[in-house]
Formats: structure tokens, C-alpha cells, sequence
């Protein structure tokens, strides 16, 4: 693996559930509960193990085709309604909040940008204590991920030209990330904390990292 030069990057987007924070027990169980709660039974769990690293739609869709239901818009606002309430319970990932602080040392730029409601976002980077400029959810743009838009808007916020985006970085932990980051013309890397390594290459993944503790051993 080679070494990394952060001061030629012109800014670090992250995406935070499984990258930042160990958060995907909190989602599994946010869902288990919604499926309680609008379709009148929990998850199985065969069932728990297939929508680890999904997103939110194709959950919801996987779900309510397995229950013979078409709530799938309720049960995704039950899920998002249960996921605030389980925010207390997430933690940090090794090394998250030490990379943040040679970012900043650096002068690099970083941001989150993330498929899950801003809420949830917000309250919990706030709560473990992350120190980030822009934090944007799904609901800031009308094409979540695998769509850019979201790392698009990210950059913006950051004042990141276009003509720099080739110099953005962006760690993700989802297939479906890493190819929103490669449509944004940004430099995919992956966290390996859900996904075999190749199969985050294959989704175009440039380097493949453990955690960011593994990230710092590779600064140079």
C-alpha cells in the first residue's frame, strides 16, 4: 500500500455509518423494531444478516416484499423515528477522531456526508464529539447515494472548486458510496468494516483500510 500525502488532498469527505462510527447493531436494531412496529413482527435473524450494508430503500424494499406488505414508506419513517432514539449507543471507530485532528493540523478541509437522516448525523457526531464543519444527510438532496449529489453538495459547502474534486478524497464503507464518490470524479477509499476488501475494490475503491488508525500508519 502506498504512503499517503495528505497535503495534496484538497479535502476529506466521509461517509459516517461504518466509517466513522460503529453504528450498523443501532441500524439492524432501528429496523427490527420499525418491522415491529408497522408490519406486527421483529426480523428474523437470517434476515438481520442480509440487509447489513444495504441502502435505506433497498432494505425497506427487501423487507416488506419478505412480509407480503407495501408499507415501505412507513416502515422507513419508523425506522428513522427508532434510529433517533438509539443514537445514545453508537461509538467512534479506532482512529476517526485522531485522523480528524491531523486533517485539521494540516489545514485539509473535511465534511460528512451521509445516507442516513441529517438528525441522526447531526446528533451523533455531536454527541461522540467530532469536530466537523458540514454534515449533511439524505434529506439534503433529492438523489442520496449511489447518485453524487450528496458529495457534490459536501465539496460546495467546503468551498471545493470542480476543478478539484479530482483531489478529494472520500472513505466509504458501501459499495453503493464508493461508486457515488467515483461519479463525483473524487478519489474513492474504502473502510473494509462491513465488505470483503474486493469487493470494495471492485466497487472502485483505490486503497482499502481497516479503520483510521490503519490510515495514520500510512501518512507520510
Amino acid at each position: 500500500m502506498k504512503a499517503l500525502s495528505i497535503t495534496n488532498w484538497a479535502a476529506v469527505l466521509f461517509d459516517f455509518d461504518g466509517v466513522l462510527v460503529d453504528s450498523m447493531p443501532v441500524h439492524v436494531e432501528a429496523w427490527n423494531r420499525a418491522s415491529a412496529d408497522v408490519l406486527g413482527s421483529e426480523l428474523d435473524g437470517e434476515m438481520k444478516k442480509e440487509i447489513v450494508g444495504q441502502s435505506t430503500i433497498a432494505i425497506a424494499a427487501h423487507i416488506v416484499q419478505n412480509f407480503g406488505s407495501s408499507a415501505q414508506r412507513e416502515l422507513i419513517e419508523a425506522k428513522h423515528d427508532r434510529l433517533n432514539s438509539l443514537m445514545s449507543e453508537v461509538d467512534a471507530f479506532p482512529g476517526a477522531k485522531d485522523f480528524m485532528e491531523l486533517l485539521k493540523q494540516a489545514g485539509v478541509p473535511y465534511g460528512i456526508a451521509s445516507n442516513a437522516p441529517s438528525q441522526f448525523v447531526t446528533g451523533t457526531a455531536r454527541k461522540i464529539g467530532f469536530d466537523v464543519e458540514v454534515v449533511l444527510g439524505r434529506d439534503h438532496v433529492s438523489h442520496p447515494k449511489p447518485a453524487p449529489d450528496l458529495y457534490l453538495l459536501c465539496a460546495k459547502r467546503l468551498s471545493i472548486s470542480v476543478t478539484d474534486h479530482p483531489r478529494v478524497v472520500v472513505f466509504e464503507d458501501s459499495l453503493h458510496g464508493l461508486r457515488a464518490a467515483a461519479k463525483a470524479k473524487m478519489i474513492p477509499y474504502g473502510i473494509a468494516s462491513h465488505h470483503d476488501p474486493k469487493d470494495l475494490v471492485q466497487a472502485g475503491a483505490q486503497e482499502v483500510f481497516t479503520d483510521f488508525n490503519d490510515v495514520i500508519q500510512c501518512i507520510a
